[in-house]
């Protein structure tokens, strides 16, 4: 039943993203599709009901119908309905209600509330790859051990040599957190639930709590990265905060124990500021992965590979030249640089009577370095090696 639950994954995400686009008539069919999947799915394999992926495509269909019951109340569906309504029936009877009960709003612009599933799930794709990223070796190396190898030989890593289930990436700014976590769940064949703070954090009491207990539920139902992007903010030191941030701290923690008790999805959070994070987070993260800036040699592979998007008269030693005088410039730093050269070949044309665009040359970089400059101060980046050191 691997096969239907990465299906009926897919085809909730599509229904989240018609709801997340005001489509509410749309995502509401999309998901009774899927709980429709799913009972025709439960009824073939009802010899397979002590297995774990039968209960977990229960799982995601009650998931289904709290989403849809979320957004469409005047026409529910209940529990009851799944063992006295046949299939067909129970689609053209809430395809009617769902119609119906919008007929009203189909002129209005609708803003759905939000959803634990305001996250986007990526599943696992050819590229990119740890392997093919320009990084330090040192990163790559952590990845494999922490990430990577106990998946793709969780034979190995039992005992003493568990893998970790919490894993904290920290540095400067623009250093490719993000890519790095995508490039390590494609390598390991991991879904990647990327999550941002303002998916959880709500002004309403009590609901930032239900999100992340929504969220952490949803990552359980199936092996994913669930990646938390800038998760200082939500999760700073005690003190700094207000009571109801507070709250979903405690929450946090609570659910982060549950996760790592049942060895569920792995959890990854980044940060640029780890100092802020409340020293009790920071226990929970059971590996620590520093992701620095790239040194002259890296430097000078990153400049190499932008300005082949582009036709450009550089040299070997122009990209030497380039990498020394690019120093505390992050990956995204020297690809905004390699844009600005890019655009500044384009400067005093008149670009109506241009046939080509011009070849970028070194004159050009050398005039986008006056304004694009690293978007980290000497300090901060100071500031993170020595709590790497520190840790």
């Amino acid at each position: 039943m691997d096969a239907t639950v990465s299906k009926l994954l897919d085809m909730i995400n599509v229904a989240v993203s018609s709801l997340q686009s005001n489509n509410i008539v749309e995502g509401c069919k999309q998901l009774n599709a899927a709980i429709i999947f799913a009972n025709k799915m439960l009824k073939i394999n009802e010899d397979k009901q002590h297995t774990d992926q039968y209960k977990k495509v229960i799982d995601i269909r009650d998931l289904a119908v709290q989403k849809y019951n979320k957004y469409n109340p005047n026409a529910p569906i209940n529990q009851q309905q799944f063992n006295s309504t046949p299939n067909h029936q129970l689609n053209t009877t809430n395809n009617h209600q769902l119609n119906t009960t919008n007929t009203q709003q189909s002129n209005q612009t609708l803003n759905p509330p939000s959803s634990p599933l305001n996250s986007i799930t990526s599943a696992p794709q050819l590229s990119p790859l740890l392997s093919q990223l320009t990084l330090q070796e040192q990163t790559k190396t952590a990845f494999m051990n922490s990430l990577i190898s106990p998946q793709l030989r969780p034979d190995l890593f039992t005992g003493n040599r568990k893998p970790p289930q919490s894993i904290l990436l920290f540095g400067p700014s623009g250093t490719g957190k993000t890519m790095v976590t995508k490039a390590a769940a494609n390598e390991a064949k991991l879904s990647l639930v990327n999550i941002a703070p303002s998916a959880v954090m709500s002004k309403f009491v009590g609901e930032s709590e239900q999100q992340l207990k929504a969220i952490f539920q949803y990552c359980q139902q199936f092996k994913c990265i669930a990646f938390f992007d800038e998760i200082d903010s939500m999760l700073c030191k005690r003190g700094e905060d207000s009571e109801s941030a507070r709250r979903v701290k405690t929450e946090f923690l609570q659910l982060t124990d549950g996760a790592q008790a049942k060895h569920g999805f792995l959890l990854v959070g980044a940060t640029n500021r780890p100092q802020d994070l409340d020293d009790a987070v920071k226990r929970r993260f059971q590996e620590r992965i520093y992701l620095g800036l790239p040194t002259s040699k890296e430097r000078y592979s990153v400049i190499k590979e932008n300005a082949k998007h582009d036709e450009n008269s550089l040299t070997n030693n122009d990209f030497t030249k380039l990498a020394l005088l690019t120093e505390r410039y992050s990956y995204s730093d020297l690809k905004q640089l390699a844009q600005k050269a890019a655009l500044n070949t384009l400067k005093g044309k008149d670009l109506m009577k241009l046939k080509t665009a011009p070849k970028v040359c070194l004159d050009n970089y050398i005039e986008a370095l006056k304004e694009v400059k690293p978007s980290n101060t000497e300090k901060d980046v100071k500031d993170l090696e020595l709590w790497a050191k520190s840790q």
